[in-house]
């Protein structure tokens, strides 16, 4: 019986390529060679003892030893990339609708009972604001010893326009009363940058013209009383 034991041993140290199983294995009585078998053989790389905590196998630093098992990493995922929703394709721009054509102006109409009616001209305009207005037999002379004012009454825009200044004797053709002032006044007869001395911008004398006006105009003096007859 020991002889069958020992021939197992031999045949089981052949097939595992243990060490020192040249030498006769004492066997303990009442053991199987089961339960004589140490579960790793000492002194072999890489194999913790019976009973001791197994190694990590991340923390292998010895790289020179081939028995040295590392866990391989698991292969990495690529990341997949999101697709982007697809745009929807721009739409054809409807066509811009033409503007309906315009409808032609009406034509002005005038009021025949006005077709007759004359507006009144600068002169018609300079006598109305002339209030009471009283010629002199003939031409008279004025005289003040004071400086005074020399106007003229624009008809386009009915506004009194200031043409200088007179002192001295003067020329009188008629008194009024200037309408909407109620203030005297004297009309003075006065010859386009001649009389007095005074000569008046461009801009003045286009106004003159443009009013009907020509090398004579009638002016006039707000009367005070510096301003009597000669």
């Amino acid at each position: 019986m020991q002889r069958k034991h020992t021939a197992v041993v031999a045949l089981l140290c052949a097939t595992l390529g243990l060490s020192g199983c040249g030498n006769a294995l004492k066997l303990d009585a009442g053991k199987t060679v089961g339960q004589q078998l140490p579960t790793a053989t000492a002194g072999l790389p890489g194999q913790a003892p019976e009973g001791s905590a197994a190694p990590n196998a991340g923390a292998g630093t010895d790289t020179g030893n081939p028995s040295q098992v590392f866990d391989s990493p698991a292969p990495s995922e690529a990341p997949v990339a999101s697709e982007a929703p697809a745009e929807n394709p721009a739409e054809p721009a409807a066509p811009e609708s033409s503007p309906p054509p315009s409808e032609p102006l009406p034509s002005p109409t005038v009021n025949p009972e006005f077709t007759s009616v004359q507006f009144p001209g600068a002169a018609e305009r300079w006598r109305y604001v002339q209030v009471n207005r009283a010629p002199l037999e003939g031409v008279q002379t004025y005289t003040t010893p004071s400086k005074q004012l020399l106007w003229w009454y624009d008809p386009v825009f009915g506004q009194p326009v200031k043409l200088g200044e007179i002192q001295g004797d003067f020329p009188v053709q008629a008194t009024f009363r200037f309408r909407g002032q109620e203030v005297e006044a004297v009309e003075v007869p006065y010859q386009v940058n001649q009389s007095f001395g005074i000569t008046l911008p461009a801009a003045v004398v286009e106004r003159i013209k443009r009013a009907g006006g020509g090398e004579w105009i009638e002016a006039f003096v707000y009367k005070t009383d510096d301003i009597r007859p000669r």
